[in-house]
């Protein structure tokens, strides 16, 4: 804001707070210092707990607690290194190691909450103020220190902060219905995939005469006569193992050139960010704009009925399917995604294909075969994919799983749009609420 309302004032992170750096013991990993009941706070800790967190990761001696930097409960602590600027309290007693900043001291006529929201707003500017180098992101103390945010009364403090910590409070109740529902989604789809549904007619050929009609067959265990073995394991006997390469069209690879932040406009050429791809589905917004100087091409061009695959990147992040049900045009695919096509004479609908693609059978291969010297950077190559084993259900069976999944993922998009209105109503109250822009009586 240009002008700051008379009753709220600039003040510096230094000067509303004392701001300590974690410690680690050394060497990491010796049985004087770590393996003890002091728990030790880390990034995955903040990850899974959120707001409030309670260490359950890692733990130190005694004697490795006098060598770190004892926090205590209620503590507000700030990501560092790695993905800087994520703030959280400690739900408990803890240490916090060289990855942290502790907030201790914090002036009387500043609420913790409202410090914590301010935190949050600021994180891609402490990402972008921190120090660069290498593998490595780095927010030290004076950086921390210096950054001004806009302090009101401690009353309006407390009513912004309760603002924001009850769009919070949506957004992780949505995220949490998002998990529930993924968790089921997966359940599902590890029964169809080796179970299927079953849709034999029943003794007088009718549907109406099989009391399972519809339902996932019996298990393996329970009727042995209904499956085969196959390299795949145990797969209903009326299923094919095909091999994917042998009934798909000829694997492509995109285009990836230096493009601009910003998202194509619905008559420019753009090209597509590898998180358009997610197990979520096809995001045909996730795109950056073409340079003008640059053509596109026709021939890296998503089109609807395109399977695409996420190639490279992150252990996990490579192997991701999806089948592209509509899209808008001139956008292309990039260099860390495969394009293919189911054949048209084949007995695999597209939208099977992705579902297939997506089950455990399938991804357990990849996993095995993924290349790369770290978890951080794999990658699939043609002959991986092309050589991929699918197990494949006649028509009737694959519309039926088809029409199965579309339920619970009917549920996880209605969350996810949700969730996605939540984190936008938040942002901008950030905005308006943490600078002074709108006031709050």
């Amino acid at each position: 804001m240009s002008e700051l309302a008379v009753d709220w004032k600039k003040k510096s992170i230094g000067e509303l707070t004392t701001v300590i750096r974690g410690a680690s013991p050394r060497p990491k990993g010796d049985p004087r210092y770590y393996g003890g009941n002091v728990p030790r706070l880390m990034v995955s800790d903040v990850t899974r707990d959120g707001k409030w967190v309670t260490p359950r990761t890692d733990f130190l001696t005694e004697a490795g607690a006098l060598l770190s930097r004892p926090m205590k409960k209620g503590g507000l602590v700030v990501v560092c290194s790695g993905t800087v600027g994520v703030p959280c309290f400690l739900n408990v007693d803890a240490c916090i190691h060289d990855g942290f900043l502790g907030l201790t001291n914090i002036v009387s006529d500043v609420d913790p909450d409202y410090l914590y929201q301010q935190f949050l707003f600021l994180k891609n500017d402490l990402d972008s103020s921190a120090t660069h180098g290498g593998i490595f992101t780095n927010l030290t103390t004076d950086i921390i220190k210096q950054f001004v945010i806009s302090v009101p009364s401690y009353i309006q403090q407390q009513k912004i902060a309760n603002i924001l910590n009850t769009v919070d409070k949506l957004i992780e109740k949505t995220q949490t219905l998002i998990d529930k529902y993924t968790a089921i989604k997966q359940g599902m789809m590890a029964d169809l995939f080796t179970r299927g549904i079953d849709l034999s007619l029943g003794p007088d050929g009718t549907p109406a005469s099989n009391p399972n009609y519809g339902q996932l067959r019996d298990s393996v265990e329970d009727a042995p006569e209904l499956y085969q073995q196959t390299e795949l394991g145990w797969v209903p006997k009326d299923w094919e193992v095909c091999v994917l390469g042998e009934n798909i069209t000829k694997i492509d690879s995109g285009w990836s050139p230096v493009c601009d932040s910003e998202v194509a406009q619905s008559h420019e050429w753009g090209v597509l960010k590898t998180t358009a791809v997610v197990w979520d589905g096809y995001k045909d917004y996730k795109n950056k704009k073409l340079p003008l100087n640059l053509k596109g091409a026709k021939s890296v061009e998503v089109k609807v009925g395109d399977l695409l695959v996420t190639r490279k990147g992150p252990m996990d992040r490579v192997g991701v399917v999806v089948h592209v049900n509509k899209t808008r045009p001139q956008l292309m695919f990039p260099d860390t995604v495969f394009r293919f096509r189911v054949n048209s004479d084949y007995v695999m609908s597209p939208r099977f294909a992705a579902l297939c693609l997506g089950a455990y059978s399938v991804q357990n291969q990849w996993d095995i075969r993924k290349i790369g010297l770290a978890e951080a950077q794999v990658n699939i190559n043609h002959g991986i994919v092309n050589n991929t084993l699918v197990p494949i259900p006649k028509n009737e069976e694959q519309e039926s799983i088809i029409c199965t999944l579309a339920t619970i993922t009917e549920k996880i998009e209605i969350e996810l749009a949700l969730f996605s209105k939540y984190k936008l109503q938040k942002s901008g109250l950030m905005q308006d609420l943490l600078t002074g822009k709108v006031r709050v009586n």
